[in-house]
Order: C-alpha cells, then structure tokens, then sequence
C-alpha cells in the first residue's frame, strides 16, 4: 500500500513531500532513511476529512489527507481505542451535529439568561468600597456639568423632616454604605425621580416629593431606593452589559477591567432601565423595611399609580423612566398588609 504524506524532520518547518511504501508487516522507511513500523506511529483522531498527523518516536511527523487508507492501516496494524474516534464520529453524523447545535443554543440561552446576571452579582460584590465611593463622586460631577439637576426649592424644614428618616432607615443596614441624601431639583429634566447611585449616595427630586400625598410614601421611595444600593443592582446592571469584563474578572479576580467598564455609569443611570427582578428585589426590601415599622406600604403604592397617571397626562416618565410602575409592583405593595 502506497500513502502519500509531507514529511517533517521535526528539526526545521521544511516539509518534504514523498510516498511511503507500506509493506505487508505494516513497515515504510521514511526520507532520511529511517525505517519505523505502524504500530510505531501515533496517530491524530479524524475529524471530517481534515489531514492528519502521524507522529513519529524521534519527533519527525507525517502529515496526509488519506484518510481512509490511514484507518485501514490503523485496523490492520495499530488498531484505535473506539474513544479516539469519537470526534469524526460525531463530526460525520447529521443527528449528532443538530443534537449538539441545539445544546450549544441552550448553552448560550442558560448563560445569557442564568450565568451572566450571577457573574455580574459575583463581581458586584468583589468590587472594594473606594471604587463604589468614586464612582458616586464621578457620577454627581457628571450630573452637575449636564445640568440635569438643579438646586432643591423645597424648605430648610422639609428637607430635615425627610432626612431624620432617612437617617433612621440607613442606621439600619449592616452593609456599611456610606449613605448621603441628595435633594434635587428636576423640573425641566426628569421630573419626579430618584436615583441611587453605587456608593449610597441617593437623590431624590423635588417633583417626587410634591407628588407624594403622604410622608410614608417618601419612606417607601428612599427604602426602594437603599435597597437597590445593598444589592448593588447599577453595578450588576452595567456588568451584564459587558460580558468579556466581567468573565475575567470573575476568574481572575482582577477588578481593573471591571473599573473600566464602570466609567459608563453615569450615563447609564438616567438612560437605562432596571430589569423586572432588580425592580421587584427593591420593592420587596421597601415592603419588609415598612412592614417591620408598622408603616403602611400601600402609601408607596399609591405614588406609583399617581405617577403613571402625572406622566400620561403631560409626557414626562418621571421615576417610570428607570422604574416601571406595573399593575403587579403596585399590588405587592397594597397586600403588604395582609
């Protein structure tokens, strides 16, 4: 039997090409002289009709694309473990093909859907409070130069009246946020709104305040919004948006890439809109802060619906823009009390 192949000496990226001749003991002798047995030879696992190696005890290989006269030679002389096959077996059946196209969708579906928002949270939680801290500041300073805020018209007294409960609603988290209330002005911007940014820095407009026809139903937005800064949601939120990132920081450990990432928060924060788990999550630390308190949490409900209905009537989304009001969020907090 006659197989032809490239030679290489393994000494130099030269290849000669040459035609060995099999004898009836399976032995051929090679270019340089050599003379080796095929039960000698290593052989590569077939893989469609790609060329194959076949390694030679002194380091030289043979490279041919004959691959069904390698695998009469291999049954004749040097026969394969059934494992060694596997993959032409599997590269040759159409079923096998569909069969594994299908699990690699059903990998990428669990991965986008499952692996990535729990990577995003893993690295969320890996990220040291100095950059939570700087990434606030940077944001603040974004927000003050676009001049999407303005300075808060509401009293000396409103102001203080809100933040002693503020004050007693972050004294209770364990997490150790550095929490700071903002008031803010938004009138020709976002209207009624509040956001929390990663650091514990919250800000809240003073359209929302005026909304609100009772002081609990301010608890419940600033409870809301603690409670997407304990579960760290901005962060994971623009983590899931970068995938490469967030794997190597998740294996690695290394939260440079991840920083760098983060540098899009600002923007983020007014254009981006929480996922439904991220929202439901808040509005559940919100419902167990109040009821704990006796506070009714039906107050925070009701600011909901009253939002919508201001943002259909004059345009302007408000809060909704980053925190859906559905029919279920405000449902769960009118059985709060149930």
């Amino acid at each position: 039997m006659q197989l032809e192949a490239y030679f290489y000496d393994g000494q130099t990226s030269r290849r000669t090409q040459c035609v060995l001749e099999i004898d009836t003991a399976g032995r051929f002798v090679l270019p340089k002289g050599l003379s080796w047995s095929w039960q000698q030879v290593e052989v590569s696992a077939r893989i469609g009709d790609t060329a194959r190696f076949l390694d030679l005890p002194d380091g030289s290989r043979l490279e041919s694309g004959q691959n069904d006269l390698i695998d009469q030679l291999c049954t004749l002389y040097h026969p394969q473990p059934r494992s060694q096959g596997m993959l032409h077996i599997l590269e040759s059946r159409l079923r096998y093909v569909a069969v594994a196209v299908v699990i690699t969708i059903l990998a990428i579906w669990w991965f986008i859907a499952d692996g990535v928002p729990a990577l995003s949270n893993q690295v969320a939680q890996r990220l040291p409070a100095e950059i939570t801290q700087e990434l606030g500041a940077e944001t603040l300073t974004f927000f003050e130069k676009a001049r999407i805020f303005g300075p808060s018209q509401l009293s000396d007294e409103q102001q203080a009246t809100i933040r002693t409960r503020f004050q007693t609603l972050v004294a209770e988290q364990p997490s150790g946020f550095k929490y700071k209330l903002h008031f803010r002005d938004a009138g020709h911007t976002i209207g009624a709104n509040a956001l929390a940014l990663p650091s514990g820095d919250i800000l809240i407009t003073d359209q929302l305040i005026e909304l609100a026809e009772h002081p609990d139903a301010i608890l419940g937005v600033l409870a809301h919004e603690v409670g997407h800064v304990e579960h760290r949601h901005s962060l994971r939120m623009i983590l899931q948006s970068s995938t490469y990132p967030l794997i190597v920081t998740a294996v690695t450990g290394d939260t440079s890439l991840a920083t760098t990432v983060l540098a899009a928060l600002p923007t983020m924060m007014i254009e981006a809109h929480y996922s439904r788990d991220f929202e439901e999550e808040a509005d559940l630390f919100a419902k167990a802060y109040m009821t704990r308190h006796g506070i009714d949490s039906t107050h925070l409900g009701r600011l909901l619906a009253a939002m919508e209905s201001a943002a259909n009537g004059n345009g302007q989304a408000g809060w909704l823009s980053s925190h859906p009001a559905t029919d279920e969020r405000v449902k769960l907090l009118e059985q709060a009390q149930e």
